[in-house]
């Protein structure tokens, strides 16, 4: 007898080969690329006078889908916005600076 495969199966097989969420990072790899993001933003950087970073922050999520992130360092605090890039087939979300905030 042959073995066969449920016609489902064969669905699942095919939305996960063309599904760039297939190949999703994990919550903690996912924040790893958005912090490596973020501390590689000159923008980011000029925006702190280039002070050494004391704290970094998780806020919220737009309602656009960008992730909100705190720097601080000793004499301010920034919110900076993420802005994610999907890739164009298999592969993970980068992320790219789109909007900072004013010191506070």
């Amino acid at each position: 007898m042959r073995p066969t495969i449920p016609l489902v199966s064969l669905g699942f097989i095919a939305l996960l080969a063309v599904n760039p969420a297939a190949a999703a990072l994990s919550g903690f790899y996912d924040s790893g690329e958005q912090i490596a993001a973020l501390l590689a933003s000159a923008e980011a950087g000029e925006a702190l006078s280039q002070l050494p970073v004391r704290g970094l922050q998780f806020r919220e999520v737009t309602e656009d889908g960008h992730p909100v992130w705190g720097i601080s360092t000793d004499s301010c605090e920034l919110s900076v916005e993420l802005l994610p890039q999907l890739p164009e087939a298999v592969g993970k979300t980068t992320y790219k600076v789109h909007h900072i905030s004013a010191c506070e």
